[in-house]
């Protein structure tokens, strides 16, 4: 299969999902969110931005691609986003290709990739996001920015997710943690965590990506009370209560 009958596979794809998840999408959106993800492959031959090197295309696609765009069943379109930890670019860019209008933050602390996301929000384009190459919880203790969402896909631990993200939202903010199949359990574990960072457990969605790709729990937080200025930590103990 040539490029562009493999890019016009996915973008039907994208469509099929979509709307399968009742998440309304511009041909314009798709046509990004499959050139990004073309182009992390293509990159991906020469940096490391993801592990996904061996599977096929289309395996690829659903695991970084769809499973990204499962976020915006339970992220709306209200206030502005930051994705915490965004890697090659995932969930932040197809979140903020599927909501042009909603501005979108995405740290990332690994130089190569933040520069990688860059010349993505160049080339695609995705004016509607801007880049930072930072670490999370640095950039959480001098940044004024306060949003109503938090994104985070490929983090440690909940409780190191909660703590990276509380100092960063408005209050009535949410927090949606891209959790395996035990995302509701963790929740319950990191109750202490919570507690501690002004927080409160609302929800676990589960769902299926397709073709048996593996299952995802969207955990999501609120922001019940003021965070400490203690918190997000920096060092050895971030993420350890």
């Amino acid at each position: 299969m040539d490029g562009a009958a493999a890019e016009e596979e996915l973008k039907g794809l994208t469509e099929s999902v979509l709307a399968h998840w009742s998440l309304p999408a511009s041909p314009a959106a798709v046509s990004g969110i499959v050139r990004h993800f073309l182009l992390v492959r293509e990159e991906n031959r020469h940096v490391n931005l993801t592990g996904l090197r061996e599977e096929s295309t289309r395996v690829a696609f659903i695991r970084l691609a769809v499973d990204a765009l499962s976020a915006a069943m339970v992220v709306d379109d209200s206030g502005m986003g930051v994705d915490l930890g965004s890697g090659a670019g995932f969930p932040g860019l197809p979140l903020a290709l599927l909501r042009p209008r909603q501005p979108w933050t995405l740290i990332e602390a690994t130089k190569k990739k933040a520069a990688f996301i860059d010349r993505m929000v160049q080339d695609v384009p995705v004016p509607n996001v801007v880049v930072v190459a930072e670490r999370a919880e640095a950039w959480a203790r001098t940044t004024d920015a306060r949003f109503s969402w938090v994104t985070a896909r490929a983090i440690g631990s909940l409780s190191l997710v909660a703590e990276l993200a509380a100092s960063l939202l408005v209050s009535g903010g949410r927090v949606v943690a891209m959790r395996g199949p035990g995302g509701a359990d963790e929740a319950r574990r990191a109750k202490p965590a919570l507690n501690a960072l002004g927080l409160r457990f609302i929800g676990a969605s589960e769902l299926v990506l397709p073709e048996g790709q593996g299952a995802r729990t969207l955990v999501q937080l609120e922001k019940v009370a003021r965070t400490p200025s203690r918190f997000p930590r920096i060092g050895a103990s971030l993420g350890q209560f």
